[in-house]
């Protein structure tokens, strides 16, 4: 069973947020959480806040594709929390699954 079997994507917002050009973004993000311990909310968002500094990005630039990447939905508590909630472990696991899809050509459904 791989990570993204547990996940069920919606079609539309992979198409729109989960685009290559977003490969960047997540890396530093997976760089970020990777090494952040407590993980807890406020950690992730610090982690967060760096990379839109590093990146030049808003919230929401980063944060809908994190959210397609994780819940395979537009929508979900705040992101943080949701993270936070996931834990380590799942966030990375389903970040780095959707990063190997991206970089291999793309999602597709």
């Amino acid at each position: 069973e791989t990570v993204t079997d547990e996940v069920e994507y919606d079609r539309e917002a992979v198409k729109r947020f989960l685009t290559p050009d977003k490969v960047e973004v997540l890396e530093a993000l997976l760089r970020g959480l990777s090494g952040l311990s407590p993980f807890d909310e406020k950690g992730v968002e610090e982690v967060f806040r760096d990379v839109m500094e590093e990146k030049g990005l808003k919230l929401g630039k980063i944060a809908q594709p994190v959210r397609v990447a994780i819940t395979g939905r537009t929508v979900s508590p705040g992101i943080f929390e949701t993270i936070e909630a996931l834990g380590k472990e799942k966030t990375l696991k389903r970040l780095r699954a959707v990063l190997d899809r991206l970089k291999a050509g793309g999602l597709t459904l």
